[in-house]
């Protein structure tokens, strides 16, 4: 997903790499897809799901001065999306 890869490059630019699980990609593109749009609201689910949770997440004190964070579907609820720092 293109918009996924801006992401990525956004955040590279600020030192931080994010891993993000093939199913999020789906999880996503599914939730976006509205059967009279098409996926045109990719941008807002993607806004939603990652790009807020991150930065609030990227202020928290266990994410400081992390440089990677693995985003992956939450086992205990598949609606939820699981934010975890790397080294």
């Amino acid at each position: 997903m293109l918009q996924i890869e801006d992401l990525k490059i956004l955040l590279l630019e600020q030192n931080i790499q994010i891993n993000i699980d093939k199913k999020v990609v789906i999880k996503i593109a599914n939730d976006a897809y509205e059967p009279q749009y098409g996926a045109r609201s990719i941008n807002r689910e993607l806004r939603r799901q990652i790009e807020n949770p991150l930065a609030t997440k990227l202020l928290d004190d266990n994410f400081n001065n992390k440089k990677t964070v693995f985003i992956k579907i939450d086992p205990k609820n598949k609606d939820s999306l699981l934010f975890t720092p790397g080294s």
